[in-house]
């Protein structure tokens, strides 16, 4: 039996009261006393905790923690739930090949999990995630077709499937687009209907933008990120894909000032939701078509913006411009 204030702790974490989690842990940490199978249930709601609020870096000192007291006190359940978040951490700084060590060393001890093994899917999305940023991109599509039949061998979050669908698609556009089509068609019937899953529109609209980006019908594409950023319910990471794919439309089709704007729009969304990798994705498109196409954009587009009572000097740098 754990001790009131660890059963307390994690509570608030399955409610993700994300602060309070932080608050409590801070408080009986000072209190001090408990066993290594509780300091291993703190570790890891303060991990948990720190990356929900994209406090990445300091959540990889207690994840590492909560992962010695887990293996020590064979702890397996908590261990595969504490290994999912550490990777995610070390992922989403970048540090991608400690992410996949991280990931990897899940599987290693599937013969000993009674409920961590439905975490597989989440996973092998994230192994895919982290093989696409180290440029596998044939790994990674059989990662995510791994994590696809997992989300639903497991009965997982329908969202999960879906969003696993869609980088699914994108690794087909590089490597094999024959094979886009029936998936396309699978994220359009989970979109329509009483029984749509949420945010579903956006991501099948996002999904035939970039089919259509591939193919070279770049106005088409475009239109169907507009469509998608009107759609009524969506989710950050599809309005992020949303403005920067408009982005690349527009420098495709030589509207280098919009394509800007776009890429803004997307770092913007990226700041929102504090994704801070995803913002440094959208820095390196702005850099590009700044870079290749002079700070004129900047101070076109500063000055629209300046009209409208707008500042983007925090965002495009000081050489912004006004003209008067």
């Amino acid at each position: 039996m754990l001790a009131p204030e660890v059963q307390w702790l994690k509570k608030l974490l399955a409610e993700e009261q994300w602060s309070k989690v932080l608050d409590v842990a801070g408080q009986i940490l000072v209190i001090g006393r408990f066993t290594p199978v509780e300091y291993a249930e703190i570790n890891y709601a303060v991990c948990r905790a720190r990356a929900f609020r994209q406090e990445l870096l300091q959540s990889i000192p207690p994840g590492e923690l909560a992962r010695r007291l887990c293996q020590d006190t064979q702890q397996w359940d908590l261990l595969g739930n504490v290994l999912l978040t550490l990777g995610v951490a070390y992922f989403r700084t970048r540090s991608h090949k400690a992410a996949l060590l991280t990931f990897s060393s899940y599987f290693d001890h599937m013969d000993k999990y009674t409920t961590a093994h439905k975490l597989s899917g989440r996973v092998w999305h994230n192994i895919g995630n982290a093989l696409v940023n180290g440029g596998q991109i044939t790994e990674a599509t059989a990662a995510f077709r791994r994590a696809r039949e997992m989300y639903k061998r497991n009965q997982d979050d329908p969202a999960y499937y879906d969003q696993a669908t869609l980088v699914l698609i994108d690794c087909y556009l590089e490597t094999d687009i024959a094979a886009v089509p029936p998936l396309l068609s699978e994220l359009r019937r989970n979109a329509r209907g009483e029984s749509a899953i949420p945010g579903s529109l956006s991501k099948y609209l996002l999904a035939r933008a970039r089919y259509a980006y591939c193919r070279g019908a770049f106005r088409w594409a475009a239109s169907l990120c507009s469509t998608g950023l009107a759609a009524p319910v969506k989710y950050e990471w599809a309005e992020f894909k949303l403005n920067l794919t408009l982005s690349q439309c527009m420098s495709a089709i030589g509207e280098f000032k919009d394509a800007l704007g776009y890429a803004l729009a997307a770092r913007m969304t990226a700041i929102r939701s504090q994704a801070f990798d995803l913002e440094f994705t959208a820095i390196e498109a702005m850099y590009d078509l700044i870079s290749v196409h002079g700070t004129s954009l900047v101070r076109t587009l500063g000055n629209e913006y300046h009209e409208q009572g707008m500042d983007l000097v925090p965002l495009l740098g000081d050489y912004v411009c006004w003209d008067r």
